[in-house]
């Protein structure tokens, strides 16, 4: 299973607990990850595509629009930042933290308190990896509990972030779409699409009539706007049905669309769930 990163990274964690049983493969970029499962290399591409706290990631929704790839499921994971350092480093001796900029901005009463300086990285578990190499012991990181297993570092202190209940919402990603099969009576369903509209009053709400009118609840809705001249809007929406079978509603979608990409449906993730129980 493909995922952005080095090993250790929250997208590594999260690989761990949607599937165990793969490998994971860890990848440079987030086309790298896409290009592996499109050319076999990996299975699946595990990615992720919103945060609690960070909002969307941006680089993940631009290449919805040129993959060719479907969506399978989704996985939400809990980020918990830990505070690592070098063996025997104690905390009295940071004087520098590292980490990714969205960790660094989620754990700023932690680095105020200890009057520290931070320091950009590309991601979490590659300020856990440099670290390890240099051993500097004025120098901690923002990670995850598997960056500290894999580079043999210490955890000086857990759940560091300025608020603890955050999750990153991943869609795992394959060469072929999820099977259509009838569903069981409790099942839940997400749909990821793609619509274009142009750029003209009301185009967007007369698409959104056609889940009104059917009484389908829209989870996520993100817009942008494409071409040179940015005349045609793009939106990127994820709704919930009972049933994997959406066609009838897909088809009352293009009558106020220019195109309709279909990213994949496929079943609620349990956090997702839980969540429609309270």
């Amino acid at each position: 299973m493909a995922f952005q990163g080095e090993p250790g990274a929250f997208s590594h964690l999260a690989c761990r607990e949607y599937a165990p049983d793969f490998t994971p493969l860890p990848c440079p970029s987030f086309y790298d990850a896409f290009e592996a499962a499109a050319s076999g290399q990996a299975s699946l591409a595990l990615l992720p595509v919103e945060n609690l706290l960070a909002g969307r990631v941006a680089d993940v929704h631009q290449l919805l629009h040129s993959i060719d790839l479907y969506a399978v499921g989704e996985h939400y994971q809990p980020i918990r930042f830990e505070l690592l350092g070098v063996p025997g480093a104690k905390i009295a001796d940071i004087t520098t933290i590292a980490s990714h900029v969205h960790a660094l901005a989620q754990c700023r009463k932690l680095i105020r308190e200890l009057n520290a300086k931070s320091f950009a990285a590309g991601d979490t578990a590659g300020s856990a990896k440099a670290l390890a190499e240099d051993r500097d012991r004025h120098r901690g990181v923002l990670a995850s509990s598997l960056a500290a297993e894999l580079y043999g570092l210490d955890v000086l202190r857990s759940d560091v972030a300025d608020q603890t209940n955050n999750f990153t919402r991943f869609v795992a990603f394959s060469k072929t779409p999820y099977p259509c099969r009838p569903a069981a009576e409790d099942a839940l369903f997400v749909t990821s699409i793609i619509a274009q509209t142009r750029n003209v009053p009301s185009a967007l709400f007369r698409l959104l009539t056609v889940f009104v009118a059917n009484g389908v609840n829209v989870s996520r809705l993100e817009s942008g706007l494409l071409g040179d001249n940015f005349e045609c809007s793009s939106f990127q929406i994820d709704f919930e049905t009972s049933e994997p079978a959406v066609q009838p509603l897909l088809e009352g979608c293009r009558h106020y669309t220019d195109s309709l990409r279909v990213i994949g449906t496929y079943p609620a993730a349990d956090f997702r769930l839980s969540r429609h129980a309270k």
